[in-house]
């Protein structure tokens, strides 16, 4: 099995944002939510709302001042996103994210993440990416609350 790279997303937390994504179903606390852009394969509007567990941030961490700790010491906490995409040719996708941070205080402020994720549409164009499991990977930054991602879908088999 290999994986190729689908696309890339960027996620700027907003403390002002909508909710988009209920707690309902979803594991761990509301930490966040904001809006991003995707490129790629799937190119458009991101909107998510970010679920965490074992987490040392707060929902208020982005209101905290300048230099101020957001956290400190190594953490490992579990993620559990849901993003809205809304494509550049009009399809709506859902997308359901379940993974790990990991923060290591020789790296802070950087937060390395990754896991798994679905998506859920009706759109016919975009329908294949219901039938596989993707997988991501990136950094988020605590002190900015900005996040860089990549998804990356299984090669058919041979």
């Amino acid at each position: 099995m290999s994986l190729t790279p689908l696309f890339e997303f960027t996620w700027q937390a907003d403390p002002s944002a909508d909710t988009v994504i209920p707690p309902q179903g979803r594991d761990g606390a509301h930490l966040s939510d904001g809006a991003g852009r995707a490129r790629g394969e799937l190119t458009g509007t991101m909107r998510f709302s970010m679920y965490t567990g074992d987490c040392p941030l707060d929902p208020g961490y982005l209101e905290l001042a300048q230099g101020e700790p957001r956290a400190s010491g190594d953490h490992i906490c579990t993620v559990n996103p849901g993003a809205l995409l809304e494509t550049d040719d009009g399809a709506l996708l859902q997308l359901d994210f379940r993974g790990f941070g990991l923060r290591l205080q020789s790296r802070a402020p950087m937060w390395s993440v990754n896991g798994a994720l679905r998506a859920f549409t009706q759109h016919e164009s975009y329908r294949w990416l219901t039938e596989q499991l993707l997988v991501f990977e990136g950094e988020f930054d605590e002190s900015t609350g900005r996040g860089d991602y990549r998804v990356l879908a299984q090669d058919p088999p041979a």
